[in-house]
């Protein structure tokens, strides 16, 4: 074989080798593309249940502080109807 020849050989190898190298990024990008849009909708997912689950706390606490204040005042009705059954008496 003639030197050029060999040459032309050696760059057509080359070049297989270089596409076999780039398809494995491509499919190994494209892996990686799609593990970060499942981490990104499983981070959004989360997210979303957070916000609604701190919507939920915050009117689970105002509920509370509600009834609380009804039981205050249930307290005191009860307390003045107790005064006033001992005087009565």
């Amino acid at each position: 074989m003639d030197e050029s020849t060999l040459r032309e050989m050696t760059l057509t190898h080359e070049l297989h080798n270089l596409t076999v190298q780039m398809e494995s990024l491509l499919i190994r990008t494209d892996v990686l593309t799609e593990r970060l849009a499942d981490n990104e909708a499983n981070f959004n997912f989360v997210h979303n249940r957070n916000i609604e689950l701190d919507a939920n706390c915050t009117a689970l606490a105002t509920l509370v502080s509600e009834l609380q204040s009804q039981m205050e005042a249930y307290e005191a009705e009860k307390a003045r109807y107790t005064e006033v059954d001992k005087e009565k008496e």
